[in-house]
C-alpha cells in the first residue's frame, strides 16, 4: 500500500503493509460511488450540454455564457462512503520511499498526481511488484478520481494519468485509488 503527497515545492511518497483484509475492507468501495446521479437524471454530457443547443435556444449562438439553474442539480452526494479506517493510517508503521523537490513550478493537481505516479513507478522498480493489487492513497479528491476513472479533461493531467496507466500494465497491477484527508495522510510531511 501506497501514499503520496506534493505541495509547491516538492513531492512525497511512503508505503507500509496491511493485512489481506485491511486492505480489502479499505478497497471495498470505489471513490466514484461518492457522487451519484438522481434517479431519473440525465447522462451527464446530455446534461451539461442541455442548454446548448443553438436550434431550441438562440441565445447559445449568442457569445454569452450558458446560464443553468441551480435548482436542476443532477448530481447529489453520497454521505454513507465509508472511509479510509483512520485508525489503520495513524497506527501503521509507514516508511518514507522518496521525497525530493519539483525542478519547475505547476499546478497542484499535475504535483499531487505525479507524485502518484512516481510513487507508482518505485513500487513496481525496486520491489518488483507484479501481478497483485495495490492500494493507492492521496489527499486530493480530484486527483484520485481522475487516477481511479483513468481520464481527465486536462491535458497535463492526463499525462499523469496515462503514465499511470501504462505502469499498471505494464507489471499487471490492479490499482485501487482512495481518498483520505491531509491530517491523516503519512506523505504530507515528506512532501513539505
Amino acid at each position: 500500500m501506497i501514499s503520496y503527497d506534493s505541495c509547491p515545492e516538492g513531492c512525497g511518497y511512503c508505503s507500509a503493509e496491511w493485512t489481506e483484509h485491511d486492505v480489502k475492507s479499505a478497497t471495498s468501495v470505489s471513490e466514484r460511488s461518492r457522487f451519484k446521479r438522481r434517479f431519473g437524471g440525465r447522462p451527464a454530457r446530455q446534461s451539461a450540454l442541455r442548454r446548448l443547443d443553438a436550434l431550441s435556444e438562440p441565445a447559445t449562438v449568442i457569445t454569452q455564457k450558458p446560464c443553468f439553474d441551480e435548482a436542476e442539480v443532477e448530481w447529489e452526494f453520497e454521505r454513507d462512503v465509508p472511509e479510509v479506517d483512520a485508525r489503520l493510517m495513524l497506527d501503521t508503521e509507514w516508511s518514507v520511499r522518496g521525497k525530493g523537490a519539483w525542478l519547475y513550478l505547476q499546478a497542484v493537481h499535475v504535483g499531487e498526481a505525479r507524485s502518484g505516479v512516481e510513487c507508482l513507478q518505485d513500487v513496481c522498480v525496486r520491489t518488483g511488484t507484479r501481478d497483485t493489487r495495490v492500494l493507492r492513497i492521496g489527499d486530493n479528491l480530484g486527483v484520485v478520481l481522475a487516477m481511479e476513472r483513468k481520464r481527465a479533461g486536462v491535458f497535463p493531467l492526463l499525462q499523469q494519468v496515462r503514465r499511470s496507466i501504462a505502469c499498471e500494465f505494464a507489471q499487471n497491477l490492479l490499482v485501487i485509488d482512495r481518498w483520505v484527508p491531509s491530517e491523516l495522510n503519512p506523505s504530507d510531511e515528506p512532501s513539505r
